[in-house]
C-alpha cells in the first residue's frame, strides 16, 4: 500500500512537471537611453517546446487589467497565456528552471498561470515584484517604461531580484547564480549554449538596441537546430514555437512584435504580427474574457 501511494505520488509529480514546467525559453531585456533606442525598455521571449498550437489573444478580465499575450496549448481550444503586456504598460515573460531538481520542483503548488496572474493584477515592475509569491523554479522577467527586472525563484520558493534601469538582462533555463547552481541537476546543454549566445549578442551589438535588433536576436540560428535561440529541431523534437518582443517607450504606446507557429502540423508556417498597444487596448470589443 505504501509503495502504491509513493508510486502514484511520483507519477502525479512527473505529470505536473512535464506538463507545467517543460517550456524552454530565452528571455532578454534592456532599459535606459544608453541601451534602448528612443528610451524606455525592450523585453523579449522565445518559447521552445515540442510542437503545440500557438496564438496571440487579448484578455479582458472582469476583475483586472486587460492584457495581450502569446498563448499555447496541446489543443487549439485550450491555450493559456505564456507572456505578454497589459493595458498599463507592464510586460511579463517567464521561463522554467528545467535544469533544476525535479524532487524539489514537484512540490510546486498549483496556484495558476503566473503570466496571467501578474498581467491582470499589476501595473508596473514594482507591483509585480511584490505580487510574486507561491511559485518555485521560475524565471520571471519584467518591464515597464522605467525599468526592467529579473526575478529568479529558487526551487524552495525564494525570490532573487535584479532590477535594471540602465543595463541589460538575460536568462535561459538554468540557475546561473553561484549560490543556486547546486540545483542544476541536468546537463541543460541547450540552455547553456543559448545563455552564452544571448550574452554575446547583447554585449557585442552596438548600443542602443532597437526593437529590430531584439527581433533579430530572437531569430538567431547561430548554434544549429537544437541549441540556437530560434530552434528548428534536429535530434530533439523541441522547436521554437513563438517569439514576443516589446518596446515600451518613455512616452507613447508600446510596440509589439509576435511570431508563432499556429498549427503544429505545419511547423514551417509562421504567423507574424507588428502591433501597437494603443490599437489593441482601445478596441471597442473585447473578445476574450477570463
Amino acid at each position: 500500500m505504501i509503495q502504491t501511494v509513493i508510486f502514484i505520488s511520483a507519477l502525479i509529480c512527473a505529470v505536473i512537471f512535464s506538463s507545467a514546467r517543460a517550456d524552454a525559453c530565452t528571455l532578454f531585456a534592456a532599459a535606459g537611453d544608453d541601451f534602448v533606442m528612443g528610451g524606455g525598455t525592450l523585453i523579449a521571449k522565445t518559447r521552445d517546446r515540442w510542437p503545440q498550437y500557438n496564438g496571440a489573444r487579448l484578455y479582458a478580465p472582469k476583475d483586472g487589467y486587460s492584457y495581450y499575450a502569446i498563448v499555447a496549448g496541446r489543443e487549439s481550444g485550450n491555450m493559456t497565456p505564456r507572456g505578454g503586456i497589459n493595458e498599463k504598460g507592464l510586460a511579463v515573460v517567464t521561463a522554467s528552471a528545467s535544469a533544476a531538481s525535479m524532487a524539489l520542483l514537484c512540490k510546486l503548488p498549483l496556484i495558476g498561470n503566473i503570466s496571467a496572474n501578474l498581467l491582470s493584477h499589476c501595473a508596473n515592475v514594482e507591483e509585480a515584484i511584490e505580487h510574486i509569491h507561491g511559485y518555485r523554479g521560475q524565471f520571471v522577467m519584467l518591464a515597464d517604461k522605467r525599468e526592467t527586472a529579473l526575478v529568479v525563484i529558487s526551487p524552495d520558493g525564494t525570490p532573487h531580484v535584479t532590477r535594471a534601469k540602465r543595463s541589460h538582462l538575460y536568462r535561459t533555463n538554468h540557475y546561473a547564480e553561484p549560490e543556486l547552481e547546486c540545483f542544476n541537476v541536468k546537463p541543460a546543454v541547450s540552455s547553456h549554449v543559448r545563455y552564452e549566445r544571448i550574452r554575446t549578442l547583447l554585449n557585442e551589438t552596438p548600443n542602443p538596441f532597437s526593437i529590430d535588433d531584439f527581433i533579430r536576436f530572437a531569430d538567431d540560428r547561430h548554434d544549429g537546430p537544437d541549441n540556437s535561440i530560434w530552434r528548428t529541431g534536429g535530434e530533439s523534437r523541441v522547436i521554437t514555437q513563438a517569439a514576443l518582443v516589446v518596446h515600451i517607450p518613455p512616452n507613447g504606446s508600446p510596440d509589439i512584435y509576435v511570431k508563432y507557429i499556429k498549427d503544429p502540423a505545419q511547423k514551417e508556417k509562421f504567423e507574424t504580427l507588428r502591433l501597437n498597444a494603443q490599437d489593441i487596448f482601445n478596441a471597442s470589443t473585447r473578445t476574450y474574457d477570463v
